[in-house]
Parts: structure tokens; C-alpha cells; sequence
């Protein structure tokens, strides 16, 4: 990783488009390229001249409880490199977070109805929700030379889909316990 300010950056899908997700794999990557999309045409427009941001996404399929909930966890410069100046970088400008989430959404939509996955009337139907389910998070700034939280972040996005630490194994019954992350909900599964 070159010595440039970071941030972790996640492009959550809503649930009632996600099983499209679930049942075609290879749309995961597709999603990853929608997210990849946005955030370099973002980072792009804010830094002037030929420039690039430099970005390593994880596409993660669970949420807590072992839901299925297909995102892309991303750590990426806050800014762009210069093509044509060797290491010159140009950190980028503050930019409307809820404009970045607003284009994920239209590619997401343009993807699935190219698919043929979803209708038109569904998508008119999810642009009249007061919440529109899809989510753009955004951290704060990892600034060079903290490789402390550049190496729980990197940590994080790769994480297991499941904590062992929050499992428990009944052996006399067959099954295996798994907690959620606040401890307020348990779900039994058979232990095969």
C-alpha cells in the first residue's frame, strides 16, 4: 500500500433485491464492478488531471447471524495518483456521499433489468420507498503511517463469514449455537 490516506467504504444492496444475488453468483462480481464504478468516477471528477484512485474490494455475502447479505467491503485511497508524475498523489476533496450511493443505486437497478432479473415497475416501485435499502458507508480517513487501523481494516474486509468466538458447539445434542454480534439473538443450526 503506498503511504496515502485511506478509507473503508461499503456498497450494502436492500434486501428485497438481494436473493438475485444469492441465486446467480456471478453477479457478485458484477455488483463489485457497479460499486468499482462509482467510486472512480467519484474520486476521478475531485482530483484534477490524469489520475487514478487505487482501491482493493472484498465482496462479502453475510451479515450477522449468518444472513445472507451481499456487499462490497472496500479499502481505497482518498484520492487519486497521478498517471503521468510518478508517485504525485492528490488527496480528494469532501464529495456528497449520498450522490455516490444515489448512482451505486441507478448502476445496480441498469444491471439487474439488463439481467432481466428485475421489472421496470419494481424499480419505480423501490424509487417511491422513503429509504431506498441501499446504503454508501463511508469512514473516516486512515492517515499514512497508522498501520494500526490500516491493518484491522485490511483485517476486517477479509474476515471469515463466521466468528468462532461467538459459537458454541453442544456436543451431547448435535448442535451448534451461534450468537449474534450484541448478544441479543441466538440461532441453532445441526452441527453437520
Amino acid at each position: 500500500m503506498a503511504k496515502v490516506s485511506h478509507r473503508h467504504i461499503v456498497f450494502s444492496l436492500p434486501k428485497i433485491i438481494r436473493r438475485n444475488f444469492l441465486y446467480d453468483r456471478k453477479l457478485l462480481g458484477k455488483m463489485s464492478r457497479c460499486a468499482w464504478e462509482c467510486l472512480e468516477f467519484f474520486l476521478k471528477a475531485s482530483c484534477p488531471g490524469d489520475s487514478m484512485p487505487g482501491a482493493v474490494i472484498a465482496i462479502q455475502t453475510f451479515g450477522d447471524l449468518l444472513s445472507f447479505h451481499s456487499h462490497c467491503d472496500i479499502l481505497v485511497s482518498d484520492g487519486c495518483f497521478q498517471r503521468d508524475r510518478e508517485n504525485e498523489f492528490t488527496r480528494a476533496p469532501a464529495f456528497d456521499w449520498d450522490k455516490l450511493e444515489e448512482l451505486f443505486r441507478q448502476k445496480i437497478f441498469r444491471l439487474l433489468l439488463n439481467e432481466g432479473r428485475i421489472t421496470e415497475e419494481l424499480i419505480e416501485k423501490l424509487g417511491k420507498w422513503q429509504h431506498s435499502g441501499f446504503h454508501v458507508f463511508c469512514g473516516e480517513p486512515i492517515e499514512p503511517g497508522n498501520e494500526t487501523s490500516m491493518e484491522n481494516l485490511a483485517r476486517y474486509i477479509i474476515r471469515a463469514s463466521l466468528s468462532q468466538e461467538r459459537m458454541t458447539y453442544v456436543e451431547d445434542e448435535g448442535k451448534v449455537i451461534y450468537q449474534a454480534k450484541d448478544g441479543s439473538e441466538k440461532k441453532e443450526f445441526p452441527a453437520l
